[in-house]
């Protein structure tokens, strides 16, 4: 018989089952759960520093743009005080008790103060805009900014600028992360059945 044989494949199949347990681990959970505790309190600590940090520069630029405000009053006022003295002056000219020169020379004030008042007018606005992509919020340059009630202000006793807190939280986590790495080297206990 030339009948040729049919191959069946054959198909093994095996199952096991293996369970794992640590019994001791050389303490690297408890010492990766430190390491993670001190990591984050120096985050917070590094976001509570960046936060006081966009606060004096919110402070600084509210403040310059009040002190520009308060100089161009200031050479607003001066600048109407100049152009009445002006006036008087062509006055007494025209009945010749003035010499021309001493107009001129206040004519040269006003426009130097005209010039100062667009100078300050436009470092105020550059002052709003910077103060503005600071925080986030729309304030036009037309704005006028006013000083706030110092009654609202409540000073926070507790502010402190050392760096020795961020020191000590930073030297926590060195240390943790040797007991860490202590941990890793220490033998480990586990037991198997198969």
């Amino acid at each position: 018989p030339n009948i040729p044989s049919i191959d069946i494949p054959l198909y093994s199949a095996q199952t096991s089952l293996e369970i794992n347990y640590n019994l001791f681990d050389g303490w690297i959970s408890k010492a990766s759960r430190i390491y993670n505790e001190q990591n984050n309190l120096i985050q917070l600590e590094k976001t509570d520093r960046t936060i006081d940090q966009i606060k004096q520069q919110v402070l600084s630029q509210y403040l310059a743009v009040l002190f520009v405000q308060q100089k161009l009053k200031v050479l607003q006022s001066s600048l109407g005080l100049i152009k009445e003295n002006i006036q008087t002056l062509e006055a007494g000219q025209s009945l010749g008790v003035v010499n021309k020169t001493d107009v001129q020379q206040l004519i040269v004030k006003e426009k130097e103060l005209a010039s100062a008042i667009n100078a300050s007018e436009m470092e105020r606005q550059t002052s709003i805009q910077v103060l503005s992509n600071i925080t986030g919020l729309s304030v036009s340059p037309e704005d006028s900014l006013s000083a706030p009630q110092l009654s609202i202000f409540i000073i926070d006793e507790e502010v402190d600028n050392n760096l020795t807190d961020i020191f000590e939280k930073e030297k926590g986590l060195l240390d943790a992360r040797s007991q860490l790495i202590d941990a890793k080297n220490k033998p480990k206990v586990r037991t198997f059945i198969t």
